[in-house]
Formats: structure tokens, C-alpha cells, sequence
């Protein structure tokens, strides 16, 4: 298992003629093209070049496993219900604002996972959940393409005590300082990968998480600060050597980097 993490890890780093690029992560899919987390806005998000996905996982009243960032489908849907009060035959016959279905994540990962990575992000906390995402993956030969990735800690122990092949990532939201706590989760996970606020991220703190050789996939908000200073981000980010960037503007950036690097 050292072996083949350690084999992931270099390959994460695209080289180049310049140096490595950062990945492209189109967060929700392609954010601001389609609808957040529907197959029009990761259809968007291949397009556009992206390494790899994020998208948001709820689990239904029967445990059944929906990509929806919220846990009500009022933005997405114009509707109150919670995901986690819901069956799948509930669930099966609601329509998105586009029109489309609701996502399943055995399709998503049936339809995209062969074209792109997938970054998981589990928005629920049930333990019921966490087993049940461990029994769909343990239907896919390929783990390196997937990373699960969670602000709880407590799914990722249970997905990991489960299965330890799979690649887990701690999602970080508060400013990390040097005694923060999630040095102390890193340093208890040492195979799980990082994943902090992007514009919290500061030169001391990469270079500590360079040094002990941590994976770090930084992540921008939704609304913030990727709307104003977006090509000022990117560049910290690119200076900072992380590894990829969970972008709200997946197209862009890929632009962005490829004049970078040429």
C-alpha cells in the first residue's frame, strides 16, 4: 500500500517544461455554466478540461447515495424536502431546475468516473451513509480515480476502518494556523489527503504541509473571493505548489494555467 500511495502522489504533479501545473477541479462540476451538481454541469466541466470533479453527496431516508450539495433541494429544485427524508423511488421522480433528474451517484460514477476523477465530498454524516458509499465503490476496480472528502471527521474514520485502499480527504473551512487542530488529524491520518479554504492558505503553512508531504487541494467558496481577485488567487495558489485548485471557473483557469506554462 506505501508503495502504490506513494507512486500517487508523484503522479498527481503534472510536469512540464516549466514545472508542474496544478489540477483543475471543477467544483460542483462546472459551477457557473450549469446547474451545480447535474450531469449538463459535469458534462460542462469535461468539456472544459477539467482533471477532476467535485461534487456533494447526500444520503436518502434508505440510504441510497444522491449528488446534491444542499440537504434540501429548494435552490436546486424549488422544493422544501430534506434528500435525508426522501426514498429513492421519492427522489426518482423529482426534476432540477433543468430538468434533469436528480443525480444517483452509481450513475455519475457509471457515466463519468471512465472520462474524469472524481473528488466525493460526503455532506452526511450517517454511518449508515459512509458504509454505504464504501459498498458502491467496492464496485469500481479503479480507487485512484475517487478521493472522498468530508469537514466530519468521523465518516472518513469509518470509511477508512472499512476499506484503507480508499483515498480520504480531510476538508478544512477555518484559517489554519500552526497549532492547528488539523496538523493533529493529519499527523493521526497520515495517508489522507488536505483540502483548506483556499484564500486561508498562507506561504508558512504550505511549506510546513510541502515539507511533511501532504497532498493539498485547496477549495474556493462558492461566492467570495474567486468572483473579484480570481487571477490573483490563482496565482498565490500556483506559487504556493498545491497540487490543484477546486476552481469555480474550471474553463478559466485551464486557460489561465496553460498560458502560464505554455
Amino acid at each position: 500500500f506505501f508503495i502504490f500511495f506513494s507512486c500517487f502522489i508523484l503522479n498527481l504533479r503534472q510536469k512540464t517544461k516549466k514545472g508542474f501545473i496544478m489540477l483543475v477541479i471543477g467544483h460542483r462540476g462546472a459551477l457557473w455554466e450549469g446547474l451545480e451538481n447535474s450531469f449538463d454541469s459535469f458534462q460542462k466541466a469535461i468539456a472544459a478540461g477539467c482533471n477532476r470533479i467535485e461534487l456533494d453527496v447526500w444520503g436518502a431516508k434508505d440510504f441510497s447515495l444522491w449528488v446534491c450539495h444542499d440537504q434540501d433541494l429548494k435552490r436546486t429544485a424549488q422544493l422544501s424536502q430534506k434528500i435525508t427524508e426522501l426514498t429513492k423511488k421519492d427522489l426518482q421522480q423529482i426534476k432540477l431546475n433543468n430538468q434533469e433528474p436528480i443525480p444517483e451517484l452509481e450513475v455519475v460514477l457509471e457515466k463519468f468516473l471512465p472520462q474524469v476523477e472524481l473528488n466525493l465530498e460526503l455532506k452526511d454524516s450517517r454511518k449508515e451513509v459512509a458504509l454505504k458509499l464504501v459498498e458502491d465503490l467496492a464496485k469500481i476496480k479503479d480507487h485512484s480515480k475517487v478521493i472522498i472528502s468530508s469537514f466530519d471527521i468521523k465518516p472518513l474514520e469509518w470509511i477508512e476502518k472499512k476499506d484503507p485502499s480508499l483515498q480520504l480527504a480531510l476538508l478544512w473551512e477555518n484559517e489554519v494556523s500552526p497549532d492547528s487542530k488539523a496538523f493533529a488529524e493529519l499527523e493521526e491520518h497520515p495517508n489522507w489527503i488536505f483540502h483548506p479554504q483556499a484564500d486561508t492558505l498562507t506561504t508558512e503553512i504550505a511549506k510546513r504541509l510541502h515539507k511533511e508531504n501532504k497532498i493539498i487541494y485547496p477549495w474556493v467558496p462558492r461566492l467570495g473571493i474567486e468572483d473579484t481577485k480570481r487571477e490573483e488567487l490563482w496565482q498565490k495558489m500556483f506559487d504556493l505548489k498545491v497540487h490543484g485548485l477546486c476552481t469555480n471557473y474550471p474553463r478559466e483557469l485551464k486557460q489561465w494555467l496553460a498560458k502560464k506554462v505554455g
